[in-house]
């Protein structure tokens, strides 16, 4: 398996991903976000790219998909079809594998019924507590997931945060997420007829989860509040001092304006 020899050249960034991380991408579709991320980078050494479809199917539904995979080969990124993500953990040539970001970009379950309906919604749930599941299993010590997806009615309905505590995951930042930072990546709908086409994705965000500590205390439904993040995760503390210092602003800000009307009740007594 090629990748992951990223010796010892400098850094290259796009928003939150960089050169020096082992990057996983799962259900690609023409792999544009691969080779976009590639591009940056000027290597795809670091990269795993995968799809759902066979490259037999990913050549008759998207038509510069192997211009995509082609060069994602030129850059020395490994590149895995039929790559399922309720099994993917178990995959042979991943199985061994831990990443420092997972990400899957637009999950979809099809198109069985109209988005609006609970059935419809319970299939996407399946899909991205399958990829949940999984991913957490291949994440190194302090690595992320990243889901990015619609963030507008019916997909809040998916609630993506509530089915990432369901697998033992704390959600850490719900990040925005706008097209135009990667260049070259084209959403597709990836399903029926016009598989080829991209879709507007409006309002979206990078749903960023990592792992709870399975030495915790805490139980993962449990894990709700800025509180539980010490057990969860240490070099989480930060985040947890500065809202700490917010919510003590707020209580000193009460017990003075306690005081001050006290002392008003006093004065008007005497």
């Amino acid at each position: 398996m090629e990748g992951f020899h990223l010796g010892f050249t400098r850094e290259k960034r796009i928003k939150h991903y960089s050169s020096t991380q082992k990057i996983l991408l799962v259900g690609e579709g023409d792999f544009s976000f691969s080779a976009c991320l590639a591009r940056a980078f000027g290597t795809a050494a670091n990269m795993v790219a995968t799809s759902l479809d066979s490259r037999d199917s990913l050549r008759l539904k998207y038509s510069n998909v192997m211009a995509n995979l082609n060069l994602l080969r030129m850059f020395g990124c490994t590149i895995l079809h039929e790559v399922d993500v309720h099994t993917m953990s178990h995959h042979p040539l991943l199985r061994m594998k831990r990443f420092d970001r997972i990400i899957f970009n637009f999950p979809h379950a099809g198109f069985q019924n109209k988005e609006i309906h609970f059935h419809q919604i319970m299939l996407h749930q399946t899909v991205v507590r399958g990829f949940l599941r999984n991913a957490r299993e291949m994440l190194t010590e302090n690595g992320e997931i990243h889901v990015t997806h619609k963030t507008s009615y019916p997909f809040s309905d998916w609630n993506i945060e509530k089915l990432g505590q369901e697998v033992g995951l704390f959600m850490i930042e719900k990040a925005p997420f706008f097209l135009c930072e990667y260049p070259g990546y084209i959403n597709k709908r990836g399903h029926g007829v016009r598989c080829d086409e991209s879709f507007p994705v409006g309002e979206c965000c990078t749903f960023k989860f990592v792992k709870v500590a399975t030495n915790s205390a805490v139980q993962p439904q449990a894990v709700n509040s800025l509180s539980d993040i010490v057990t969860v995760r240490p070099h989480l503390v930060y985040h947890i001092r500065y809202n700490s210092i917010g919510l003590y602003n707020i209580l000193g800000c009460i017990v003075i304006l306690l005081l001050y009307c006290c002392l008003t009740i006093s004065f008007y007594n005497i």
